[in-house]
């Protein structure tokens, strides 16, 4: 047989292109997942679940003028109790298989015994520390009991402004006339640009929300609301949040965490990116989400890399198949040339062979 030797040069470096695009598709994705690999308010329904069952994470946030009431989150976790129950699940004698988070933020003025310090601090329920596990330098979260209000966490950068050192866990310092006591100093988790700028410039205070409105004669609601469901199939969990919890979709917004890098996600996100800088809602995000949205933004310009990487490796494919076809070379022609080939040397030794025995006959 003969084959076109440019046909087939053609078709080697198109498969060449082929294979260096489809490594840079490899490449992207693994970016990607190296982005969200430690974003851990994405995996709190994994933790709660010890890995052994699929959770899905739902959170919804609303902005300040719909913020949730006591009441409304109480509302809402009994809602999505009786929603999974009607669905047949159940805490099978085990404790709570499912979890919940809520919390809001305000800005206080303190007073330690060093200084005074203003900062953003979080008013928290349910189980904020399982939704988001902080990198504790010292002691260890406050337990939320109404009978035990008093008890907070510090961020490193408040612990040295109101103290002058780090490790002040058991010390107390001032908020409103009330004595508050350390419990836990929190480090910066990351380094990253979107970490840092999303944490703000204030530094941080974490504390039980009967501690709070113990001390605060105002009403301070709760602008997110997080849920770690049961999710035996996709889509179960979203469908019982959205259905049980009651927003508004003008004044709030639900977001399912634990898939929202998945590829058909970070796709969906795409066609938004001329538009992620406009801001049609009136949401105030807390340091969590804010993150999250600037990673949503580079995981999407990643995956349209690697969607064109995909495009470029699978149109490389096609022009090497159709090069090598017009080289001359298939497969099918390829068997028959060794079928007939083969054909030939059987014939000509069963040729050679009779006409040896013939001649020895003679």
């Amino acid at each position: 047989m003969k084959y076109s030797k440019k046909g087939l040069l053609a078709s080697a470096v198109s498969a060449g292109i082929m294979i260096l695009f489809l490594a840079l598709f490899g490449i992207t994705e693994w970016v990607c997942r190296s982005m969200t690999a430690d974003l851990d308010t994405l995996n709190a329904g994994e933790r709660w679940s010890a890995g052994v069952e699929e959770y899905a994470t739902l959170v919804l946030h609303t902005d300040n003028s719909a913020a949730l009431s006591e009441f409304q989150v109480a509302n809402n976790i009994s809602a999505v109790d009786k929603a999974l129950e009607e669905a047949a699940v159940s805490s099978s004698g085990k404790g709570n298989v499912w979890a919940y988070s809520y919390y809001g933020e305000d800005i206080l003025q303190l007073k330690g015994p060093k200084s005074k310090a203003t900062a953003n601090v979080m008013f928290v329920g349910g189980n904020f520390f399982t939704f988001h596990p902080l990198e504790f330098l010292y002691g260890s979260p406050f337990t939320h009991d109404p009978t035990l209000p008093d008890g907070v966490v510090l961020d490193e950068d408040l612990a040295w402004r109101l103290f002058g050192t780090l490790n002040v866990v058991g010390m107390e310092f001032t908020w409103n006339e009330r004595v508050l006591t350390v419990t836990g100093i929190t480090a910066r988790e990351r380094d990253t640009a979107a970490y840092e700028k999303s944490y703000g410039e204030l530094p941080r205070m974490y504390m039980s929300s009967y501690g709070y409105h113990a001390g605060n004669y105002s009403e301070g609601g709760y602008t997110t609301f997080e849920a770690a469901l049961p999710n035996p199939v996709d889509g179960f969990a979203d469908n019982i949040f959205r259905t049980a919890v009651m927003f508004n979709e003008d004044t709030a917004v639900v977001r399912e965490n634990s898939v929202r890098y998945t590829l058909a996600n970070r796709c969906r996100i795409i066609p938004t990116l001329p538009y992620m800088g406009m801001r049609t809602d009136r949401i105030v995000y807390p340091c969590f989400e804010n993150e999250l949205q600037t990673v949503d933004f580079h995981a999407a310009l990643w995956t349209l890399a690697g969607l064109i990487c995909l495009g470029i490796s699978a149109l490389s494919l096609l022009i090497a198949v159709i090069c090598l076809f017009r080289s001359g070379f298939s497969p099918t022609g390829i068997v028959k040339h060794w079928v007939t080939k083969t054909a030939d040397k059987i014939s000509k030794h069963k040729t050679r062979k009779k006409y040896t025995t013939k001649r020895r006959s003679v």
